[in-house]
């Protein structure tokens, strides 16, 4: 991922959830999403609603 204005991915070196379901989370008008691939743990912090974080993170290619 570039520098991007609009989101923020960090990486995690190990599993912060039982599964590889996206988690949303929410704060105030930004929107984030936690994820694990059993090693590694992702999160996306994006600075956008719910439907604009989806909609980044399919032009992204980032699927479950």
């Amino acid at each position: 991922m570039k520098n991007e204005d609009l989101a923020s991915l960090v990486i995690v070196d190990a599993p912060l959830t039982q599964d590889n379901r996206f988690h949303p989370m929410h704060e105030g008008s930004s929107s984030a999403s936690l994820w694990s691939d059993g090693r590694r743990s992702y999160v996306l912090l994006f600075n956008g609603t719910d439907q604009e974080l989806h909609a980044y993170m399919t032009k992204m290619g980032i699927t479950a």
